[in-house]
C-alpha cells in the first residue's frame, strides 16, 4: 500500500515539476531573443527591458495571492489553469505584432508561472513521508536550472533554424502537453478536505503584518535581492548580450557562458548549506556569499582581455556565490516560525522578483542614456562594452550594498536545516 502510494507521489511531483521547469524556460527565453524582439516590436533597450521585467512583476506581485488560491481552490484547478495561463500566453506572444499585446502575453506568463512553486512544495508536503520531503524538494531547483539552461544554447539553436516566432509556438505546443500530462496525474481534491501549502495555515492580514513590521525580515529580503541580482537580471535577461560584446562571440556560445551561472547555483544552494553548518552562522555565511558574488561579477565586467575558459569558469563561481540567497529563506521561515513561513516565503520571493524587475528595467534605461549611436545591419540599437560596464555597474552598486545589509542580520545559534527555494 505504502509502495503504491509513493508511485502515485512520484508520477504526480514529476509532473507538477515538469511545470516549473517549463516555466523557467519561458521567463528566460527573452534573453536569447533580444535582436528579434527589439526589432519585433521597434524597441530599445529600456523598450525590451519592460517588455521582458513585465513578467517577472506579475510572478512577484502574484505569489501570495496565489499561495491564498491554491489553499482555497487546490493543486489541481490551479496548475492545470496557470500552465493553460502560460501556454497561452506563449502563443500570443509569438503571434502578436503590437506592442501592448505582447505586453498582456508576458503579464499572463508571469502570472500562470507564479503558481509552479508553491505547487510543488504543497505535493511534496501531502503525498510524500517526512523523510522523503528533503530530498524531493531538494530536487526542485535542479530542474529550475534544467529549464533554465534549456531556455539558453537549445533555445538559441532552435531559434537560428526556426525563427523565434516558430520556436514560442513550438514552447507553447510543449506546454500544452505539460499541461495534458498533469491532467491526467493530478487527483481531484476530496471533498470536505482542507488543502493546506506548507506553513500557509494562517495566510491571513495578521501574518502579513507580522512580516512586513519585522526588521531582520526585510534585512534578509534585502540581502537576498542583492545576491540573487546576478541571476534575475544578467543570466535570465542582458547576460547573453554582454557575453557577446565582451568575448565576441556566437550568441550560442554566449547563451553556454552564462547557462554555467545557473549550473553554479545549483551547485551553490547545498555548498553554503554545508558551509553555514561548519561555521554555525548565516549572517557570516550570507557575508561571504554576497562578497564572492560581488567580487567575481566585478572581475567579469571589469577585467581585460579575459579568456573563454575564465569567463566560463567565473560565471559558474558567480553561481555558485549567489546560492547563498536560499539560505536567506530558510533562516527567515525559521526566525518567523512554522506559523507563518508560508507568508515569509511569499515576501521574500515578491520583494526579490520584484527588485529584479526594477533593476532591469534601470539597466535598460542606463544602457539607452549612454548609448553612442551604433546600430546593427538590422537596425538594432548596438551598445559597447564601455556602455555595459557602465550599465552593469548599477548591479554591482546593489549587490555590494547587501554585503553591508549582511552585517546587520542578527547571528542564529544554529544554522538552517529546511529546505525552500525562490
Amino acid at each position: 500500500m505504502l509502495q503504491k502510494r509513493l508511485t502515485t507521489a512520484y508520477t504526480i511531483w514529476f509532473c507538477a515539476v515538469l511545470f516549473y521547469l517549463y516555466q523557467y524556460i519561458i521567463r528566460v527565453s527573452p534573453s536569447v531573443m533580444k535582436d528579434d524582439l527589439m526589432v519585433a516590436f521597434n524597441v530599445s533597450a529600456s523598450g525590451f527591458s519592460s517588455l521582458s521585467s513585465f513578467a517577472l512583476y506579475c510572478y512577484a506581485l502574484m505569489q501570495i495571492p496565489v499561495g491564498m488560491l491554491v489553499d482555497h481552490y487546490g493543486t489541481r484547478r490551479m496548475v492545470l489553469s496557470s500552465i493553460f495561463l502560460c501556454a497561452t500566453g506563449v502563443v500570443l506572444f509569438a503571434s502578436c505584432e503590437q506592442l501592448a499585446l505582447g505586453y498582456l502575453a508576458r503579464m499572463m506568463m508571469g502570472t500562470g508561472s507564479a503558481c509552479a512553486f508553491l505547487s510543488v512544495s504543497k505535493i511534496v508536503n501531502e503525498w510524500f513521508p517526512d523523510t522523503h520531503k528533503g530530498i524531493m524538494m531538494g530536487f526542485v531547483p535542479t530542474f529550475g536550472t534544467l529549464g533554465a539552461y534549456l531556455g539558453g544554447p537549445p533555445l538559441v539553436m532552435l531559434i537560428e533554424n526556426q525563427g523565434w516566432r516558430t520556436s514560442l509556438l513550438i514552447l507553447a505546443t510543449i506546454g500544452f502537453v505539460v499541461l495534458v500530462l498533469n491532467f491526467l496525474s493530478l487527483p481531484t481534491a476530496r471533498k470536505g478536505s482542507k488543502e493546506i501549502i506548507p506553513g500557509e495555515e494562517t495566510v491571513s492580514f495578521q501574518a502579513l503584518m507580522a512580516v512586513f513590521k519585522n526588521g531582520q525580515a526585510w534585512l534578509f529580503g534585502f540581502v537576498a535581492i542583492g545576491i540573487y541580482l546576478s541571476i534575475s537580471v544578467v543570466a535570465d535577461l542582458w547576460g547573453v548580450s554582454f557575453v557577446q560584446e565582451k568575448f565576441m562571440v556566437s550568441k550560442q556560445d554566449a547563451a553556454q557562458m552564462i547557462s554555467y551561472m545557473y549550473f553554479g547555483t545549483a551547485c551553490g544552494c547545498p555548498i553554503f548549506g554545508w558551509i553555514s553548518r561548519v561555521i554555525g552562522s548565516v549572517k557570516y555565511t550570507l557575508l561571504i556569499g554576497a562578497t564572492g558574488t560581488v567580487a567575481f561579477l566585478g572581475y567579469l565586467v571589469f577585467a581585460s582581455h579575459i579568456p573563454l575558459w575564465l569567463g566560463n569558469a567565473t560565471c559558474f563561481s558567480i553561481g555558485i556565490c549567489t546560492g547563498a540567497e536560499i539560505l536567506c529563506f530558510i533562516a527567515a521561515c525559521e526566525m518567523m516560525g512554522p506559523e507563518v513561513s508560508g507568508t515569509m516565503t511569499g515576501f521574500l520571493n515578491c520583494i526579490v522578483s520584484l527588485a529584479g524587475a526594477m533593476i532591469q528595467q534601470h539597466v535598460g534605461m542606463v544602457l539607452d542614456y549612454f548609448w553612442d549611436g551604433a546600430l546593427l545591419e538590422s537596425g538594432v540599437r548596438a551598445y559597447s562594452i564601455h556602455t555595459y560596464k557602465v550599465a552593469f555597474g548599477v548591479i554591482l552598486f546593489f549587490s555590494f550594498t547587501s554585503c553591508l545589509f549582511a552585517l546587520f542580520i542578527k547571528s542564529q545559534r544554529k544554522s538552517p536545516s529546511k529546505t525552500y527555494s525562490p
